[in-house]
Formats: structure tokens, C-alpha cells, sequence
């Protein structure tokens, strides 16, 4: 079974909704064979290099991800296909990973919103992700959203969808042990296409860190880049497998600002279900997802003043994250587990 996207093996999403789970869908009768538009090498260079010699990438990836599809011909049966096969607007690999097989489409952001709302490339649109997003979803055997407002909209396309949430393997997460001390950490895993939402928190910090002379407030940022904070000690550093694990261990408190917008709304909340998992409380905007998601496991804010509110009572008491950690991990693990949800989506791919 081919797991398709349009990115690198190591993109957070072809990660999230893909590999992470491998192991415990091959405990369920189900491999996955990784078919990422990119391989390491390319991946690389298309990120980083000039505007010709990326499209010079593109087009030779694209033309191997075709080769590799039709050489996997009949014996490649069903397609777990992740958003969108390619980045440019043509149906050509969509159309050449789903030619007589099962399709199994995977949707875990409002993508036929990201011309306007995602905060990515100026020229997005020309990836045509909501013409793409309604053609996979037609022709799909079976839809997997990661929220019911993305499977609101898919369903207008779709046969039949089923919700299932971004999952963490929170039985191999060791729940955040929380102690008063002279360091408060405040911490932030994502990518940097949504490290502009941390601009929100900047005066919240600066507040905090005011509040708190005799402690020194660390702001932990991994994948993303934001500037100097008056009072707070910023530390940010390139995403890793490494780099997030650590961090997670490292948290007093996660955070998770968003703007209310049809983007975020359709956003699966992974963040504070990352949080949940390592046992570290969440803060977060009550916008979309977030509202199921964190239930009793962090406070949900709207504002300056929340957001400094809510950090200001978990900076002083550390029986709270306490509390707030341990239950988060609790419903991270019954509801947002790969152990929960594994055997559901084996069957789904098998079936």
C-alpha cells in the first residue's frame, strides 16, 4: 500500500498522518510504502534553492514519482493518498496514483483554503488545492478527515468520510514530571509557516516575564523563528525528531495561539495534542479544534489579558500543571492515541 504526498519524508504531515503510525498499522496486516513527491536530497534543494532551480527539482521529482507509480502498476492495490499528490495544478499524479486502485484520501487542513488563509507562498493558488481537494474526494473509496469541519466540507464531495484526529503514541511519552524552580519554560513545536501566529504572544511574555523578577522565562521554540522579547529568553531551533522530543520533556507549559479565521478553523489542534501527550499543560486560543481537543487538559484563551492570565496561574503554581499535565496525558491516550485509533484505520484500508 503506496502513502502518497506532495512533499519530503520528512514534512510534518506525511509524519503525522503517515509514518508515525506504520508500526502499529503493521501490527494491523497493513504496510505502508512511503511515495513522498521529494526523497531527502530533493526535498532540500527545493526549499532552499533559487526559484528556477526549484522548479527544475519539481519537475524531475514529479517525473519520477509518475515512473514510480506505473512500475508499482497492478501490484500496488490501494493508495493512502495525503492532501494532494503534486504542488502543481494539473491532476496528472493524482489521476496516475488512483488509476485502478483503491483510493483512501487523508485531509488534515482546510487546504482549498490555503490560497488565502494558510500564510504560505504568494502564489499557492496555483496549486489549485480546492479543485484537487473536491476531485480526490469524488473519486475516493473512502475519506479520513482530521476533524469534523474539514469532513463538513468533504462530505459535499464525498461518499463517505470518517473522522479520525492526528494522533501521538502517547504510551511511549513520559508524562513531564512538574516542580516549582527558578526557570519557567514556555514552549512551542511547529513549523515556519506557523511560527507568524507566535507574534500574538509577544506582549503576553513580555508581561510575564515583568510579573516574574526573581525567575527567568525561557521561551522554547522549535521550527520556527520569532524575535527578540523584552524580559523573555528566546531560544529557537530547527525541527528534529531530537529536537521536539526534548523539548516536550523540557515544557512547563505549551503553547498554541491561533487567529479565528476559516483556517485555523479547520486546523487539528496537533500542537496541544502533542502537549497533552508529554503530560505538559496547554494554553491555547479557543479557536476550532482546540475546544474539543484540550478539554480540562490546559485553559483556552482569547486575548492579551487571557493569555497572560492563564500564564501567570500555571507560572505560579506547579501542582496545577501538575494536574492539568496528567489529565491532558489521560485524554491524549484514551482519545488521541495511535493504540486508539490504529485498528480503526487498518480496517479502513484493508476493507
Amino acid at each position: 500500500m503506496a502513502l502518497v504526498a506532495a512533499t519530503g519524508p520528512d514534512a510534518a504531515n506525511f509524519r503525522v498522518r503517515g509514518t508515525l503510525l506504520a508500526p502499529a498499522l503493521r501490527e494491523q496486516g497493513v504496510a505502508l510504502d512511503p511515495f513522498p513527491l521529494f526523497d531527502p536530497r530533493r526535498d532540500l534543494a527545493f526549499h532552499t534553492a533559487s526559484p528556477r532551480r526549484r522548479a527544475r527539482v519539481l519537475l524531475a521529482a514529479r517525473q519520477q514519482q509518475r515512473a514510480r507509480l506505473a512500475a508499482a502498476g497492478a501490484a500496488l492495490g490501494t493508495v493512502f493518498l495525503l492532501r494532494q499528490a503534486d504542488l502543481l495544478p494539473s491532476l496528472g499524479l493524482e489521476k496516475a496514483a488512483a488509476r485502478n486502485r483503491k483510493l483512501v484520501y487523508d485531509v488534515d487542513d482546510a487546504i482549498w483554503n490555503d490560497a488565502v488563509r494558510a500564510g504560505g507562498h504568494p502564489l499557492a493558488f496555483l496549486k489549485a488545492s480546492r479543485h484537487k481537494a473536491s476531485w480526490l474526494a469524488a473519486h475516493a473509496h473512502h475519506v479520513v478527515a482530521a476533524t469534523p469541519v474539514l469532513a463538513e466540507w468533504l462530505s459535499r464531495h464525498a461518499r463517505d468520510v470518517t473522522v479520525i484526529p492526528s494522533l501521538v503514541d502517547s504510551d511511549r511519552m513520559r508524562p513531564r514530571d512538574h516542580a516549582q524552580a527558578e526557570t519557567l519554560t514556555v514552549g512551542w513545536v511547529g513549523s515556519p509557516s506557523t511560527s507568524r501566529y507566535l507574534d500574538a504572544v509577544r506582549a503576553p511574555l513580555a508581561r510575564l516575564a515583568r510579573a516574574l523578577p526573581d525567575r527567568t522565562v525561557v521561551f522554547d521554540v522549535i521550527g520556527g523563528e520569532v524575535g527578540a522579547i523584552e524580559g523573555v529568553e528566546v531560544v529557537c531551533r530547527p525541527w528534529s525528531p531530537d529536537a521536539e522530543r526534548a523539548a516536550l520533556h523540557r515544557m512547563d507549559v505549551g503553547i498554541m495561539p491561533l487567529p479565528d479565521d476559516p483556517w485555523t478553523r479547520g486546523k487539528a489542534a496537533y500542537k496541544a495534542i502533542q502537549y497533552m501527550g508529554a503530560g505538559v499543560p496547554v494554553v491555547a486560543d479557543g479557536v476550532g479544534a482546540a475546544v474539543d481537543v484540550v478539554d480540562g487538559g490546559g485553559l483556552l484563551t482569547s486575548g492579551e489579558d487571557e493569555w497572560f492570565e492563564a500564564l501567570s496561574s500555571l507560572a505560579a503554581d506547579a501542582s496545577l500543571r501538575a494536574r492539568l499535565g496528567a489529565h491532558g496525558h489521560e485524554r491524549a491516550s484514551e482519545h488521541y492515541s495511535i493504540r486508539r485509533w490504529a485498528p480503526t484505520l487498518a480496517k479502513l484500508l484493508r476493507d
